[in-house]
């Protein structure tokens, strides 16, 4: 109950950031990343590291090198990794799919769920076509996330319902 209260919490305030700038809103989008990670399982992480991809034109403009200095995730340090080419991902366990990616999107979803990589993006439709959290700016200027269960089932990755419960639930087409 305790742990169920505080990721209640953390959210709530999480939520009330509102997005009022493009910084603001990447630095409230790396911090859902990192939280997102705290609720999630992988059965393979790497001995040393946790690595976050982000595949084509990056948004974020150093928030994630922000965030990977100052916290780890699983106890282990944040690696990040840029990258143009889904192919080159391996070891991550989580990518942020950037929006010039979308025509390429339904075989980087295949590639990537083979891997058991959490794939989260902030394009709309995304989810909709195998991306498995995707934030979007609600009618508030607050920054909200949906989530497709399929998706996750298929990349063999545990979430914890919590997260399931908060965000708003998608279907694959």
């Amino acid at each position: 109950m305790k742990l169920n209260f505080s990721i209640t919490i953390l959210f709530t305030i999480l939520f009330a950031f509102q997005a009022n700038s493009q910084s603001v809103e990447y630095t409230v989008k790396a911090s859902f990343i990192e939280k997102i990670a705290r609720f999630t399982e992988w059965h393979d992480l790497q001995p040393n590291h946790f690595e976050i991809s982000v595949l084509g034109n990056s948004p974020f403009k150093g928030e994630l090198e922000t965030l990977a200095q100052r916290t780890k995730i699983k106890g282990k340090h944040i690696k990040i990794n840029y990258t143009n080419n889904y192919k080159e991902i391996i070891t991550s366990k989580i990518v942020f799919i950037c929006s010039s990616e979308k025509s390429k999107l339904p075989e980087i979803s295949a590639y990537l769920n083979q891997l058991n990589i959490l794939t989260i993006s902030d394009s709309p439709g995304f989810c909709k076509k195998g991306v498995q959290i995707n934030f979007f700016i609600d009618h508030s200027e607050t920054v909200k996330y949906e989530i497709n269960p399929s998706a996750i089932n298929s990349a063999k990755i545990t979430i914890d319902m919590q997260l399931f419960n908060m965000g708003k639930i998608i279907s694959k087409n």
